[in-house]
């Protein structure tokens, strides 16, 4: 016990404390060895996690490339091919990382196996695409070629009815039956594909070709066979067009159904069994982590217990070995400062610092019988003081009374000249504002007689304005009657104009009824007909010249429509003209009110600042007998000032005095 009272205190809560910090430190290796396992597995599962993701985005990019190859396929559109091309390319590096990601072996090969399927996928795609481009160059060939047989046809069936050749508008007529059948399933092949429609059009086609041989054959005509030649050697053209549409299509087909849609579910496949493996893994590393951290925490918890009551031993050892000389130390000192100056100091022997305390202590004692001694030496010293400052105190009061009266009569002659100058101040306050008001006055006049200058000015330009309003009303009357002239000559065109078009409907209508019958006879002729109905062409033939005169007919109606358009236009702009002229004089009428008004108010103020003027002049008469009366009273409060002064100089005298007679009594004292 000896030795530990010579022990420093930080010596011991050191020695106590060093197996708790120890145990500390067996706390923090564990917690620093599961944060590193833990930091290892997040970084695994981060990986995980990209690779998870990584696959997500190569699923989801996968989508949208077989769904833009499908909007190509049904389109045709450059965009969506533009948009495989680039998600592609997007897909190549979104592999070549996750090349990087799974090290295993089994899924980077499956990693390897997807891209090389991919690398098909774009090669297809790109042979698809030069099949279309194929497909569509034929298409367009064949829609040009349609139209070019089309227009033969047409020029030699409407040869042959002008002529009155039957049996050669007839063939051309089936010709050309059989031309459109074929070209509306070729049409139908580019939507469906299939090898019905192809076959379809074959056989049209060939009974086209066929009817258009029987056509030359029995054509004399040299303009009509030129027309049936061109019609067959564009129809071969047409054929060789057509099969390769047809090869394009089938080997476009070819690639989508083995190629394509082959390999999109594979890739897909693929993507999902690397998913999985990335799910599998993520699972597993869950598991071993949360079994680590429990770990873990088991032993960080037991060697926390431990350091605790470690703890609570070496706190209950150094406590009770220095709160009990503490407590004895500060009872002497507590009967120190009652004033018990024979108390011993306990712990005066220890080498630590308590015993420093305890010295310290001791010196504090003496110290205070040391006070005790010079405390009654200080009373004695205190009395004598107190004896001087009484009389002191008496001197003061005097002076403090003759103060106080000289005071308050020096404040009575203040007050006295206080009021003086506020008086003098408010006499030259009136002299300065009636000064003031004189010259306010003598300005306004003169004012004023300048305004009823401008005013009467004023009343003369208001009255050549009216003068050249006026004169300008009746100019713009002239030409609003000359406006409603030109208007009345413009609906008069109008009229006859519409008299123009009744009589041109009434062409229309007799055109219209002989079309009637002639389109009854037709009818008639063609259930009359023999021989394909022959006679049905002549009686169209018929119908087609009625028809032109109806077309120049229906020209005649435009133009005259055209003329009445063009006189309502210039009723229109005549009418607006007129009602810009009335808006003129009405503008013109206001401005001749408003000069009227300005007279009126010219006057007024003419008036007005008149009287004002006279009242100006009565003002200057009132202010300056106002001026004499303050400079009167302003002498007055003069002398007043100058006897307050002559007395408040008396009574500084008299301080003066007194002051230095009480600094003498005081040096005395």
């Amino acid at each position: 016990m000896s030795l530990f009272n010579h022990l420093r205190v930080g010596t011991k809560i050191t020695a106590a404390n060093a197996g708790v910090l120890l145990f500390l430190v067996a706390i923090g290796g564990v917690g620093v060895y599961a944060l590193t396992g833990a930091k290892d597995g997040f970084a695994t599962y981060q990986t995980l996690a990209r690779q998870t993701t990584e696959v997500g985005r190569i699923q989801a990019t996968m989508l949208e490339v077989q769904l833009q190859a499908k909007t190509f396929l049904l389109t045709g559109s450059e965009e969506a091919a533009h948009t495989v091309d680039s998600l592609a390319a997007d897909l190549d590096g979104r592999i070549d990382e996750a090349k990087t990601l799974f090290t295993e072996p089994t899924l980077n090969r499956t990693v390897t196996q997807m891209d090389d399927e991919l690398g098909r996928y774009r090669e297809a795609f790109a042979r698809i695409m030069e099949f279309q481009a194929t497909r569509n160059e034929a298409s367009a060939e064949l829609l040009d070629l349609g139209v070019k047989m089309e227009k033969a046809l047409s020029g030699v069936m409407d040869s042959a009815y002008a002529d009155g050749d039957t049996e050669a508008a007839y063939q051309a007529g089936m010709a050309a039956r059989h031309f459109l059948a074929a070209r509306n399933t070729a049409n139908r092949f580019l939507t469906d594909g299939s090898a019905e429609s192809a076959d379809i059009f074959r056989k049209e086609l060939q009974n086209a070709r066929e009817r258009g041989n029987a056509m030359l054959a029995k054509l004399t005509e040299l303009e009509r066979r030129r027309g049936a030649s061109s019609f067959l050697a564009y129809q071969r053209v047409f054929a060789t067009q057509f099969e390769k549409v047809v090869v394009a299509t089938t080997k476009r087909d070819e690639l989508v159904s083995q190629v394509l849609e082959t390999l999109g579910p594979t890739v897909n496949a693929r993507v999902e069994q690397l998913r999985d493996a990335s799910v599998r893994q993520q699972a597993a590393l869950g598991t071993t982590a949360t079994e680590n951290i429990d770990r873990a925490r088991t032993m960080t918890t037991a060697a926390a217990v431990v350091a605790v009551l470690l703890g609570l031993i070496s706190a209950l050892m150094i406590g009770r070995g220095l709160s009990r000389p503490i407590v004895s130390m500060t009872d002497t000192m507590t009967r120190l400062a009652g004033g018990d100056r024979r108390v011993d100091v306990p712990g005066l022997g220890r080498g630590d610092e308590i015993g420093g305390m305890a010295k310290a202590v001791e010196v504090f004692k003496h110290s205070l019988i040391e006070a005790d001694r010079m405390a009654a030496e200080q009373a004695a010293e205190h009395e004598t003081r107190r004896e001087r400052s009484e009389r002191i105190d008496s001197l003061t009061r005097e002076f403090d009374r003759m103060v106080m009266e000289v005071l308050s009569r020096v404040s009575s002659a203040a007050t006295q000249l206080n009021s003086t100058a506020q008086g003098m101040s408010a006499t030259a306050e009136q002299t300065t504002r009636q000064a003031s008001a004189v010259a306010v006055a003598s300005t306004q006049a003169t004012a004023n007689v300048e305004t009823v200058a401008a005013a009467a000015e004023e009343l003369s330009s208001s009255i050549q304005e009216i003068s050249r309003q006026v004169a300008q009303s009746n100019s713009i009357a002239g030409q609003a009657v000359s406006t409603a002239e030109r208007t009345d000559a413009t609906v008069r065109g109008l009229v006859d104009a519409a008299q123009r078009i009744g009589e041109v409907v009434q062409l229309i209508n007799d055109i219209a009824s002989q079309t009637n019958l002639l389109a009854l006879n037709a009818t008639i002729e063609a259930a009359r007909a023999g021989e394909a109905g022959k006679g049905f062409a002549v009686v169209a033939s018929e119908v087609k010249s009625l028809a032109n005169q109806t077309a120049k007919a229906t020209e005649d109606i435009s133009g005259q429509i055209a003329g009445i358009q063009q006189v309502s236009r210039e009723a229109a702009g005549a009418i607006a003209e007129i009602g810009r002229v009335i808006g003129e004089i009405s503008h013109i009428s206001t401005t001749i009110a408003a000069a009227v008004e300005e007279q009126g108010a010219a006057t007024q103020e003419i008036s007005r600042n008149v009287q004002q003027a006279a009242r100006g002049t009565q003002e200057v008469s009132g202010n300056i007998a106002g001026v004499t009366q303050a400079a009167e009273a302003t002498g007055d409060a003069s002398r007043q000032v100058l006897d307050a002064a002559d007395g408040l100089s008396g009574e500084a005298e008299g301080l003066r005095g007194f002051v230095s007679r009480f600094l003498t009594d005081m040096r005395a004292a």
